[in-house]
This record gives structure tokens, sequence and C-alpha cells, in this order.
């Protein structure tokens, strides 16, 4: 695999990013939520978007970037809704995509060598999944997926305290970022002991604090607190637009057991005794997190972090309803730290990164085509891809999550000095 230079890769996709970003983007989230929230803000004060703006459900290092956006629009002079403003919009994102790259490497060159460290970042850069979530639709996957890598990359070398302050700052961002949470205190707890968890622990508490702080100051404790409270059963929709079990299921459900097709997607109808497909989609997750926990334990490794870390996100989208197509993101990112070990993991990190992206991109299109005019080969591959990606994207989603599963199993049953893979099992000592 080629690995060039990162620094001059990223500037590359960072310019073409930049190109793409005024072409297209998704009208609901970029015109109804970013611009009016980022107005609000009037470019000083993000607390201000809660208490005007109570359609506003994202925790507070969002705002603070939107108030950020705001200033620079109101110092250009630029347009409320003009392409400078949505070019503004996606900049944070684009950022933490290619941030994301030359943090990696930086990071994992002194652990894991030069070679490991350039590929990491080519294929972080050139990450499709991150590219359309950044780029194209304007959302903040891409910014959360920053953190997270950040977290689980520096619990890998060894340092817990700074892996708590990169959870803290993603926690801020959207509570998915708590999937690998579990993980991550197991693996700090165990390979380091309980001290150097609580200070890692302190940090990231203490990072969330700083960030809330002002917020709270300014009275908006409870719009904030609500951001993290009403994630949950917001849409009580066994899925919203993403190609996991629950959009297979859906499908049988409708056109197999011809079910009324208002009912199929209801995720509170009772599905096993009193169960409802929530409790039993939180019931599936809880065990194939536990498994994952299990193989952790038994192998406490830099390696298996890495691929507990990133198929916790993959389990969580793929059994649990109520998830948007965006939230792979994160998941296809941290698949990207075992991509370079061997040929096997590059295949689970490509096929993760193409389904997250083309999921994204087929709801982007059917959105954005709704309001503007597309080229016909966009509309094509809308109307081509859609109805199987219902079934045969949503089934190797599952597939993926099965084999990732049986891998970590696997792993787990090996001997540390039976495996042969490129990331190291030495972690530098924790107060290094």
């Amino acid at each position: 695999m080629p690995a060039p230079n990162p620094f001059a890769l990223a500037t590359v996709v960072f310019f073409v990013c930049l190109i793409a970003a005024p072409l297209i983007w998704f009208p609901f989230d970029v015109e109804s939520c970013w611009l009016p929230w980022s107005r609000a803000s009037e470019g000083v004060a993000p607390w201000r978007i809660y208490s005007t703006r109570a359609d506003c459900n994202y925790p507070p290092f969002v705002l603070v970037l939107l108030t950020i956006q705001e200033a620079v629009r109101r110092l250009l002079h630029a347009q409320e809704t003009g392409v400078l403003s949505i070019i503004l919009t996606k900049w944070p994102n684009i950022t933490a995509h290619l941030a994301g790259a030359l943090a990696g490497y930086t990071l994992l060159r002194g652990n894991y060598g030069e070679t490991y460290a350039r590929r990491f970042a080519l294929l972080y850069a050139l990450s499709l999944p991150l590219f359309v979530n950044a780029a194209l639709w304007g959302q903040a996957d891409a910014l959360l997926a920053l953190p997270m890598v950040c977290a689980v990359i520096f619990s890998m070398r060894g340092t817990p305290i700074p892996a708590g302050i990169a959870l803290g700052i993603a926690l801020t961002i959207k509570l998915q970022a708590i999937v690998i949470a579990p993980v991550l205190l197991l693996y700090v707890g165990k390979r380091f002991g309980w001290k150097p968890l609580v200070q890692a622990t302190a940090a990231g508490l203490a990072v969330m604090l700083a960030i809330s702080l002002p917020f709270l100051l300014a009275g908006t404790g409870e719009s904030m607190l609500k951001a993290y409270t009403g994630a949950a059963d917001y849409y009580p929709l066994r899925t919203l637009n993403t190609f996991n079990i629950w959009s297979y299921l859906n499908h049988v459900d409708e056109y197999v057991r011809h079910l009324p097709s208002e009912m199929v997607n209801k995720d509170d109808r009772l599905a096993l005794g009193p169960m409802t497909y929530r409790d039993v989609s939180v019931s599936l997750f809880g065990v194939a997190l536990s498994f994952l926990l299990v193989a952790l334990w038994r192998r406490t490794t830099a390696q298996m972090l890495a691929w507990t870390s990133a198929l916790s996100v993959w389990a969580f989208v793929t059994l649990c309803t109520q998830m948007h197509e965006r939230y792979w993101v994160p998941g296809a990112a941290l698949f990207l730290l075992v991509a370079p070990e061997s040929w096997f993991a590059l295949g689970i990190a490509l096929l993760t990164g193409l389904t997250a992206a083309w999921n994204q991109w087929l709801v982007l299109v059917s959105n954005f085509m709704q309001y503007h005019r597309v080229p016909a080969w966009v509309k094509w591959s809308l109307d081509m891809g859609w109805a199987p990606s219902l079934t045969y994207v949503s089934l190797l989603n599952v597939l993926l999550l099965s084999v990732g599963l049986g891998f970590v199993g696997w792993l787990a049953m090996r001997p540390i000095e039976e495996t042969n893979f490129a990331i190291a099992e030495s972690v530098a000592d924790p107060d290094t």
C-alpha cells in the first residue's frame, strides 16, 4: 500500500473538500438547523442558541463552533444563506476529517512505526464516509469521530489522561461517544490500574464541565441537559434510513409477512412477550457489548482495544433501533486503526467504509433533490441503489459485525505470542 506524505495528502484533500462543499448539502440540517442556530448566537454567545431556539438538541461544543462560524461570517460580511455561509458551516467538520489523519499519523508513528502511521493517515484522509459526512452532507459525525479516534489511540499509547480528555470532548459533541466508554474503561483499568483510571475519568469530566460552564452560568443548563436526555426516543422508529438489521426486518415484515406499512417501522410495538422492539434491540446490543468486554478482558492489548472500540460502534448501529444513517461514521473511522495490520483487517475497514458512505449518499441525495436539481447520474444512483440496499447492504452490515465478533473471539483465545499483527503489543508506560 502506498504511504504518501500525510501533510501533503491532507492539503490536497482539504481543497477537494472545499470545492465539493457548496455543491450539495442536507437541506434540513444545514438550512433549518446549522444556519439559523449560528445566527441565534450573534457570533458571541453560544448559550443564546439554547435560549432562543427550542429545536436545538445538540450538546455545547457544537454550539461553540456554530458561534465561531457566525462570527467569521459577520466579519466577512457574507450572506446569511449564501455559498460562503454553507462552506463555513462545513468547515469545522472538514477540518476535523483531515485533522484525524494528521493526529493519527503523529500519535501512531512513535509506537507503531512510520509506515503503519502513514497508511492510517492515507486511509483516514481518503475515507469516503468521512468525506460524504463532512464535505457533502455537512453533519458533525466526522467531527465526533476525531476525539473518539484520539481517545482510543491515546489509550493504545498508554496515556490514559489524554484519552479521558478526548472522550470528554467527544461527549460534548454527541452522546453517541459513550458507546466506546466501556471498552476504554476496562482497558485502562486492567492495563494500568485504578489510579490512572480515576485520573482519566476525572480529566474527562473536568473538560466536559469546562465546556459546559458558560452555558450553566448563562442559565441554559436545563436546555443543555435535554440535548442528552432527549437523545433517546426522539424518533421511536426501528430505523431512520439506516441499513441495519431492522431495515432488513422491515422489508421482511412488509413484503413477506404483509404487515401494515404504517406499523412496520415502529419500535414501541411488542416483539417478544412484554418486550418492545426497542427493548429487544438494546438487549442484542448488550449481548454484543458483553462479548466484546469479555474478549478484551481475556486479551487486554492495544490491538484488541482498537478492534473492540470499532465493533462497539458497529454493533450499536447494527443492532439498536432509532439509528440514523450517519451513526456509522465513527465506527468506520475506528476500523481504520486496525486496517494497516493485515489484508483481512483492511478488507473489513474498506467494506465498512463503503457501506457507511453509500448509506449516507443515498439519504443525502434523496433529500437534496426534493429542493434542488441534480445531475442525471445522481438521480440514477438513488433509483438503482435504494431498494437493493434495504436488504443486501443491510445484510452485509450484519455480516461484517458477525465476522468482526468472530474474529475478536478467535483472537481472545490465542496466546499473544502466537499472533503476528503489525500493531505492537507493547504499550508505553502510562507515566511517560
